[in-house]
């Protein structure tokens, strides 16, 4: 038997395409941008985000150069993400208000640091998650704070 002729360099060449973010668009806006281009559309799970329910707030892989027919899975926004207001150094039952205000319900005692300092009883520390981050408006915040004593 003879030699297999040498494969065409062209058959294990990968093309990069150029992957458009959809970022802000509705799920039918993005999955026709994305077919349109020949990619495959996977919808994934929705997740927390202040955006309104059903706009993409996530895609993996994520916009730029990857290879052809890769298929690209969208994240929609449920509606129900919140963004921790940034509570330290107001008092706990301010901290609560605050947080209250903001849309969040499900309030919890966090970490307790003990300072000797009147002036620092109940103050919250931050929160648990932190300041900015986005949660869902019915997770658990947990509210860290000093006082003069934590037992």
């Amino acid at each position: 038997g003879g030699q297999f002729a040498a494969p065409d360099g062209e058959l294990t060449r990968r093309v990069l395409t150029d992957l458009p973010s959809v970022i802000g668009l509705s799920i039918a806006e993005a999955t026709k941008k994305l077919q349109g281009l020949g990619f495959e559309v996977i919808v994934g799970a929705p997740v927390d985000s202040p955006e309104g329910k059903g706009i993409i707030v996530a895609m993996n892989p994520p916009a730029g150069k990857t290879a052809g027919g890769t298929p690209v899975t969208i994240s929609p926004s449920n509606g129900e993400g919140l963004t921790v207001p940034d509570v330290n150094g107001e008092r706990v039952d301010r901290a609560r208000d605050t947080l209250n205000q903001n849309g969040f319900g499900n309030l919890k005692v966090g970490s307790c640091t003990v300072d000797p300092d009147p002036q620092n009883d109940q103050r919250a520390t931050g929160t648990t998650p932190a300041a900015g981050s986005v949660a869902n408006r019915n997770a658990p915040i947990g509210i860290n704070f000093t006082a003069l004593n934590c037992g």
